[in-house]
C-alpha cells in the first residue's frame, strides 16, 4: 500500500478533472454527446504472470465527435487484486447509431496500468458489445463486453461488465 497517497491523489485529481468536463460540456451545450457512466466489471487478463480473474470498480465516459465516431475513457480499480487501470482512445460504431439499445463498437486505445503484471502499457484494438436489456424499467442499466490484444505484447484481455448512466 505504498502507493495509496499517490492513487488517491490521482482519483481525487480524476473527478475534478471529469466534474470540469462535465460543467464545460454543460455550459457549450455538449451535454447530448458525452455520456459518463460508473459500473463493475468482470475481467481477464492474459499472461502467466497476470493477476488472475478480478472484479473492478469503473469509471468510464464517452464523447461523440459524429453519429460513427466517439472517443472513449476509462479508469478502473482492481477489487481483488489491488491496481489501477486506465484506457483513452477512440471507437466507431459498427452497429445501427439510431439503436440507442444495441450497440458493437470497434476501437484502439492506450491501456496503462498501476502494476508491472498488466503492463506493458500500449496501444490494444478492442472490440464492445453494449446492450441494455431492460430500456423501458430501466434506461440507465447496460450491460457491456469489451475484448482487446496488446499490440507490442501480444497479450489478450476481456472484460464483461454491468454500468449506470448518469444523465448530464
Amino acid at each position: 500500500m505504498r502507493y495509496r497517497n499517490l492513487i488517491t491523489a490521482v482519483l481525487v485529481l480524476g473527478t475534478l478533472i471529469a466534474l470540469g468536463i462535465v460543467a464545460t460540456c454543460r455550459a457549450e451545450g455538449l451535454a447530448n454527446t458525452t455520456t459518463v457512466y460508473a459500473g463493475l466489471n468482470g475481467v481477464w487478463f492474459d499472461g502467466v504472470e497476470a493477476p488472475g480473474p478480478d472484479l473492478e470498480a469503473a469509471g468510464l465516459g464517452s464523447m461523440s465527435l459524429s453519429p460513427h465516431l466517439s472517443l472513449v475513457a476509462s479508469a478502473e480499480w482492481g477489487l481483488t487484486n489491488t491496481y489501477l487501470r486506465s484506457t483513452v482512445g477512440a471507437r466507431v460504431t459498427a452497429t445501427d447509431v439510431d439503436d440507442p439499445n444495441f450497440s458493437v463498437g470497434l476501437g484502439i486505445q492506450y491501456h496503462s496500468a498501476s502494476v508491472a503484471t498488466l503492463k506493458p502499457s500500449e496501444w490494444c484494438p478492442d472490440v464492445a458489445v453494449g446492450v441494455r436489456p431492460w430500456p423501458a424499467r430501466w434506461p440507465s442499466v447496460l450491460l457491456t463486453g469489451l475484448g482487446w490484444y496488446g499490440l507490442e505484447s501480444g497479450r489478450a484481455g476481456c472484460s464483461a461488465g454491468v454500468r449506470y448512466q448518469f444523465h448530464i
